[in-house]
């Protein structure tokens, strides 16, 4: 199987340690058998810096990325700005 273009392994490895430990808080908030609220706190301190380094790779990748060209909205506005100047006699 070919890696596609816009796979990054960082960011792939920052998702993946979000799901193992979303799944770790869900079972921490377990309605029977309650968890130490320590630690349900330290784990969303956690998650919270796992979304902030997903955010910042996520920026970083798009400041990489040449913008794409856009197709104009107004295409005779557009045609008037980039015609050449008539020749007046």
């Amino acid at each position: 199987m070919t890696t596609p273009p816009d796979f990054d392994p960082i960011l792939e490895s920052l998702n993946e340690e979000m799901r193992s430990q979303m799944y770790a808080l869900n079972e921490l908030h377990h309605p029977i058998y309650p968890s130490d609220p320590k630690r349900v706190a330290e784990l969303e301190r956690r998650i919270a810096e796992i979304t902030a380094a997903i955010v910042a790779r996520r920026k970083e990748i798009r400041a990489k990325e040449q913008p794409a060209q856009r197709a104009s909205l107004d295409p005779i506005a557009e045609a008037q700005q980039t015609a050449a100047p008539a020749k007046v006699p």
